[in-house]
């Protein structure tokens, strides 16, 4: 057989894609190469990096189309190239080319407002946060009081809630307590009740001498005090507390988080 020079060029071109089609790299292995994810806020994020490489362990490249998928769906969720978390928990990413895959475990892990207020130094910060969950209560604190007289035991000092002058007021509080919510006062009055709630933490109420009542969450020391006694306390106002009294009726306070004054909270 003869082959002219358009004849030998047509060989030579159908040769070459022949060997083309036979070096191409088929995948065999999804590898994650930085290994597992941690998603520490529910915003959407990209996928992970992957690297696919063929049987001989080689990467190819460029990377084949990827197609992504995750469970359980209460935790973690694909939308296209991007990680979508549902809530705190563990979970699987799964990465797919053709019939191959392969997965890495994914972690959902949102701080709290638990955690994020204990890593909170300030009584600024500590207040920014836990402004939405303070409310007027009825017989029982409302957890958002409870929250910021735990934080207070470990990071409250006597600077943060001696003013010379007072911020709100009794009045004030009850007149409209949203907008008294955070502001401190000092009160000098008698104590009717004081009791331990936890280590470093008393709760009880305060008389003062305009007939007013506080309930109050007195942290750090709070010496010899005790019912009957006179004292001056200081702190942030955090609602309305009102109670079942034994006369069997309502009474009215203002709820508020501090310390004594004393020299030991000094």
């Amino acid at each position: 057989m003869t082959l002219n020079a358009r004849g030998i060029v047509g060989a030579c071109a159908a040769l070459f894609v022949l060997m083309l089609s036979g070096c191409t790299p088929v995948p065999a292995t999804i590898h994650f190469p930085d290994g597992s994810v941690t998603v520490e806020s529910l915003d959407t994020v990209p996928v992970p990096t992957v690297q696919v490489v063929d049987k001989n362990g080689q990467p190819i490249e460029p990377t084949p189309f990827v197609t992504w998928s995750a469970s359980p769906a209460d935790v973690v969720t694909i939308d296209g190239n991007n990680i979508v978390p549902g809530q705190n928990g563990e979970g699987v990413l799964r990465a797919s080319v053709g019939e191959i895959s392969g997965e890495t475990s994914i972690t959902v892990a949102v701080p709290t407002l638990a955690d994020k207020l204990m890593a909170t130094e300030s009584l600024v910060d500590a207040m920014a946060l836990l402004r939405p969950e303070l409310a007027d209560s009825f017989d029982d604190l409302d957890p958002g009081t409870v929250m910021l007289a735990l934080w207070a035991a470990n990071n409250l000092t006597w600077a943060d809630v001696n003013v010379t002058s007072d911020e709100t007021s009794y009045k004030l509080v009850q007149k409209d307590s949203t907008a008294q919510r955070g502001k401190r006062l000092c009160i000098r009055g008698s104590i009717i009740q004081i009791e331990k709630a936890a280590d470093g933490l008393f709760e009880g109420l305060m008389f003062d001498g305009y007939n007013d009542i506080y309930k109050f969450y007195a942290v750090k020391d709070t010496g010899t005090l005790v019912q009957g006694n006179w004292g001056r306390f200081c702190g942030v106002v955090t609602g309305k507390y009102s109670y079942s009294n034994s006369g069997g009726g309502t009474s009215h306070a203002v709820s508020i988080v501090g310390m004594y004054d004393l020299l030991s909270n000094k």
